[in-house]
């Protein structure tokens, strides 16, 4: 979702997901007397948390966590200027994290429906079954764009706000545009199988009532 650096840790940065986070080391390494182009950096993810579905990603204490872990447990975040401001606001964001986490549940589970319900309505002719089809994929797409809108703006919202608080700590943060992209075209996708289904109702119905009427010509011919 997103992601960010910081100068603190034994780590170069942290991904924080909505099930879990990651961490890791930019690759290539420090390069003497030299200045790489962005596009030659990459990530080089060594580690993730446990994934929970009640996930909360809390950069102070995960940092403090890795400073123990490195045997420098003595520093103290707060010693070291940690800004309040950060805490204030990714604390701000962790409703509107777990609104995102339910908002995707149901919307996995009833795209998962929507499609079973689809490849059985392809064997059944009426207009009942359409729209049965067409309730699912649409709460589908709601739910789906909802998650997405809000994940969206957790994204920038946090993003911001280690940028504006974190950089006299040498903290910065950037959006995951990967996932973005990724829950956005399944956006897209759910609506496609929205406009279908409402095109399968009314033209293909059109199409069978205009069949059935030329067959009853037929047979009265």
């Amino acid at each position: 979702m997103s992601s960010f650096a910081c100068s603190l840790s034994v780590y170069d940065f942290y991904s924080a997901h909505i099930l879990d986070y990651c961490k890791g080391y930019y690759t290539p390494g420090a390069v003497l007397n030299a200045t790489l182009p962005r596009k030659q950096i990459g990530e080089n993810v060594t580690s993730c948390s446990n994934r929970t579905a009640s996930f909360q990603f809390d950069p102070r204490n995960t940092l403090q966590q890795e400073l123990s872990k490195s045997g420098h447990g003595n520093i103290n975040l707060t010693s070291l200027d940690w800004p309040s401001g950060i805490d204030d606001g990714l604390a701000a964001l962790h409703v509107a994290q777990t609104a995102t986490f339910i908002l995707y549940c149901i919307a996995i589970g009833t795209i998962g429906i929507s499609v079973v319900v689809s490849l059985l309505s392809m064997f059944f002719s009426g207009r009942l079954s359409a729209l049965f089809t067409i309730l699912l994929t649409f709460l589908a797409f709601l739910t789906s764009v909802l998650a997405s809108i809000i994940v969206t703006i957790i994204a920038v919202k946090a993003t911001n706000v280690i940028n504006n608080y974190g950089v006299h700590v040498g903290v910065a943060a950037y959006k995951g545009g990967h996932f973005l992209a990724i829950t956005w075209v399944a956006t897209g996708l759910t609506a496609l199988n929205v406009l279908f289904w409402c095109a399968e109702c009314c033209i293909g119905t059109r199409g069978r009532s205009r069949r059935t009427r030329r067959d009853e010509y037929t047979v009265e011919k």
